[in-house]
């Protein structure tokens, strides 16, 4: 089930209020020195352009969560209460369109003064009829740009907060230094902060909807998922989104627990499947609260040496049969090097083995471009493909898009053409996310 957007017809209107208020804004500019009534109606209808932008940019290409659907419904209501104003102001348009089709060109040049000034689109009364349905579309429009805001920053708060927690359940702060200096587990804590940081707060949220096949794999025995795509299409976003509604999904109980690797080309130390193995068993250990861990077993065994990785698959096993449900999730395999020690074959065998042995409590989550020897040694079924194309992928982009053009200062006053810019970058970043934040951040 996809994510809930806003209805077609809302957006359609939003659009025609936009247009109606800046051609209407356009006009009364262009005489706003010459009487304070028409300077405060042209004001009027500049505060109404710019409400209208930034419910535009907030509403329009966001995608809601299924727990949202009050929240739709409340802004629609605020948004169909402007219908007979905004009825109003297009009539008023069109008759100001008329009225200068049928009029003497030289009295748009001239003062308004005198009779002029009696004129139909400046005459008192016209004046304050378009205060009075400024002021009531404003005032709606305003609140239901309350309500986005408010619950954006509400998100922006729970997704920190999920950031931090995330972090305190896999570190391994209740080991002893002595275990942890032993084992030497690389710690892909930092990578998944730095992640974070750059990724939108709601990216990826058609991942995750409901009845979406990384729903039911969270929930399915023994599942496993691929997300596949080509270099720079934010694969590490989503997995890192994939990650935090996991943690959600856990809902604090100790008896599910959460790993997570990051592969990575410019770090041996994220290169192996003994670095992956041993900073699986490290979080692992660090969640399970028993008396004895199966790393401890391992430390006393191996004291005085490196264990081997037979060892720590033997030690991973255990752990993962210590919990009712563990997630694991190793994000860029295509990033183990494919070379003549057979590293990246090391890896692939390594989750080969994992998968085969059929803990129904096991439930993995990788990520990478689609190489044939990664597709061959997965030997996913459709189901277990999440493919990174097309238009799901457009959306995350858009909205990182809207986003920047709202909160880089640098950014904010190319606002009111955010149509065109999202055309012309979302066409030049070609679907590849990481382009895409380095375009921005350069120009930003």
């Amino acid at each position: 089930m996809d994510p809930l957007s806003i209805s077609a017809a809302v957006a359609g209107f939003i659009s025609l209020t936009l247009d109606v208020s800046t051609r209407l804004a356009t006009f009364y500019k262009a005489y706003s020195d010459q009487d304070e009534s028409i300077k405060s109606v042209a004001g009027d209808l500049g505060a109404l352009v710019t409400t209208l932008q930034a419910l535009q940019q907030h509403l329009v290409p966001r995608k809601f969560r299924h727990d949202e659907h009050t929240l739709i419904r409340a802004v629609e209501a605020r948004i169909d209460k402007c219908e007979q104003s905004v009825d109003d102001l297009q009539d008023r348009l069109q008759q100001f369109d008329k009225f200068q089709k049928t009029t003497n060109p030289g009295i748009w040049t001239k003062t308004i003064s005198g009779a002029r000034r009696l004129a139909f689109p400046f005459e008192e009364t016209t004046l304050q009829k378009l205060h009075g349905d400024i002021e009531r579309v404003k005032s709606n429009l305003s609140s239901a740009l309350d309500l986005l805001q408010q619950q954006f920053s509400s998100d922006t708060r729970d997704d920190l907060q999920d950031i931090k927690s995330v972090l305190g359940l896999v570190r391994h702060t209740g080991l002893s230094h002595a275990l942890s200096a032993w084992l030497k587990a690389p710690d892909p804590t930092s990578l998944f902060h730095e992640i974070c940081r750059k990724k939108q707060v709601r990216t990826g949220l058609w991942l995750v909807a409901k009845g979406s096949n990384f729903d039911n794999w969270l929930t399915a025995p023994n599942s496993f998922i691929w997300l596949k795509g080509f270099v720079g299409t934010g694969k590490s976003f989503l997995c890192c989104t994939a990650i935090q509604h996991s943690y959600r999904h856990r809902r604090s109980s100790p008896r599910v627990g959460l790993a997570f690797f990051f592969f990575r080309f410019d770090d041996a130390s994220k290169q192996t499947a003994s670095g992956m193995l041993r900073s699986l068993v490290l979080q692992l250990s660090a969640q399970y609260q028993g008396c004895h861990s199966p790393l401890e077993t391992l430390h006393q065994k191996y004291l005085f040496e490196s264990p081997p990785d037979e060892a720590l698959m033997d030690c991973l096993r255990q752990l993962v049969r210590l919990f009712d449900h563990v997630y694991l999730f190793l994000d860029a395999l295509d990033e183990s090097p494919c070379d003549d020690r057979s590293t990246r074959d090391d890896v692939l065998q390594t989750i080969a083995g994992m998968r085969g042995w059929d803990e129904r409590g096991l439930h993995m989550c990788t990520t990478s471009r689609g190489v044939s020897d990664i597709e061959e040694a997965l030997e996913p079924v459709d189901s277990q493909v999440v493919a990174l194309t097309g238009g799901k992928l457009n959306k995350d982009i858009e909205s990182f898009i809207v986003t920047q053009l709202k909160e880089r200062p640098r950014l904010q006053k190319f606002a009111a053409h955010r149509d065109l810019i999202l055309a012309q970058l979302t066409g030049r970043a070609g679907g590849v996310v990481a382009n895409l934040y380095h375009l921005i951040v350069s120009v930003g």
